[in-house]
């Protein structure tokens, strides 16, 4: 899969010391381990709410942890999920070409356009890291941008810019690269 080594780092989601054991743990493994969910990225950009028998958790709050299943409360459970309506919006979900075994990346992907122009995006990532990732910096070069090519390029290398993939999954780069210069060439 690909790492991020910030994409956890200051999310309170677990402390340092918990953080080194587990660091130590995944590396005695060796499993380079990335979420399997095809869901997650999806509920995460529609901004799901999970009902459960307590109390209401919004997806960004159960979802973009490194334990999901942590979020919830001894004895709680998921009654239901709510997903809101979003007006006017463009929406895409879609899995890269190639492994049928889960680790293929995936974009979740929901636009705001006018007049051929992006007003905003919101672009999640799956199946890349342990959590689904939210790519904050190509949704900003995307802002108020128009949907051309040079953009699509450009968002699609800021993608990837940090990136540290493992030796075996270098493919996965252009994989995510080709998710979002489709998600934002399918616009036009």
């Amino acid at each position: 899969g690909i790492a991020r080594p910030s994409a956890l780092c200051g999310s309170g989601a677990i402390e340092l010391p918990q953080a080194a054991h587990e660091a130590e743990r995944c590396l005695n493994c060796g499993c380079y381990a990335a979420s399997p969910s095809l869901l997650s990225p999806a509920l995460l950009a529609l901004d799901a709410a999970f009902l459960t028998n307590e109390r209401t958790l919004w997806a960004a709050e159960l979802l973009e942890r490194a334990q999901p299943q942590n979020g919830l409360r001894r004895g709680e459970r998921l009654e239901a999920i709510e997903i809101p309506m979003l007006e006017g919006a463009i929406m895409h979900f879609d899995r890269a070409a190639g492994a049928a075994d889960g680790s293929a990346a995936c974009l979740a992907s929901i636009f705001g356009v006018l007049d051929g122009r992006i007003l905003r995006s919101k672009l999640v990532l799956g199946g890349s890291a342990p959590i689904p990732l939210r790519l904050s910096e190509a949704e900003a070069c995307l802002a108020f941008s128009d949907i051309n090519a040079e953009n699509a390029e450009r968002s699609a290398e800021l993608t990837v810019k940090t990136a540290v993939p493992a030796s075996e999954s270098r493919e996965k780069i252009e994989q995510i690269k080709a998710l979002v210069r489709r998600a934002v060439l399918r616009l036009s």
